[in-house]
């Protein structure tokens, strides 16, 4: 799998590059938090993410808890959110 390292808890987990969260942060006044399906990871929102961005738009699309590393990784603990930066 290829991806990078990312802390989590006390351990290390490998996300994959595809599911690596997105952000288009230019300071504009609309922002846009785009969250992807249970099943799903930010890299298959990355085309409306670049599309509202250069419409002028600021745009967040972070990686929930588990997705775009492995199937383990829904079984441990997780912030009540859910959300990894």
């Amino acid at each position: 799998m290829h991806g990078i390292m990312h802390a989590g808890s006390e351990n290390l987990i490998r996300v994959r590059r595809c599911a690596r969260p997105i952000e288009h942060l230019e300071g504009n006044r609309r922002v846009v938090l785009s969250i992807h399906g249970y099943t799903g990871y930010p890299g298959e929102l990355a085309f409306i993410g670049r599309e509202l961005a250069a419409a002028g738009w600021d745009v967040r699309i972070p990686r929930l808890t588990g997705h775009g590393t492995s199937g383990s990784d829904f079984a441990g603990p997780a912030c009540p959110c859910g959300v990894v930066r």
